[in-house]
């Protein structure tokens, strides 16, 4: 029999070294939002069948047999490898 690791307590326990991160969760979500505009926030979620990894408007799914690919889909959008280019046009992202 395999044992689940908590990815939430995994994902909380790195996100501690990031201390300027504002974090919101629940039991089923975290989000982590940078304390200035130039960030964007990245969520983490579960359900019964997934984890989901997103920021921006762009999301993952990963199985939860697929948990340390959701976990370093995480930690990779947190980073400063990751970055967003968005285009805009009047005002209005489209891309």
């Amino acid at each position: 029999m395999q044992i689940e690791v908590d990815l939430f307590d995994e994902v909380k326990s790195r996100l501690k070294k990031y201390p300027e991160l504002i974090i919101e969760e629940d039991s089923n979500f975290i989000s982590a939002t940078p304390a200035h505009k130039e960030g964007f926030d990245v969520r983490f979620s579960k359900d019964k069948e997934k984890y989901t990894v997103g920021y921006w408007g762009w999301h993952q799914h990963f199985e939860r047999s697929n948990s340390e690919d959701a976990l370093v889909c995480y930690a990779f959008c947190l980073s400063n490898e990751r970055r967003l280019k968005d285009t805009s046009r009047g005002g209005k992202t489209y891309k």
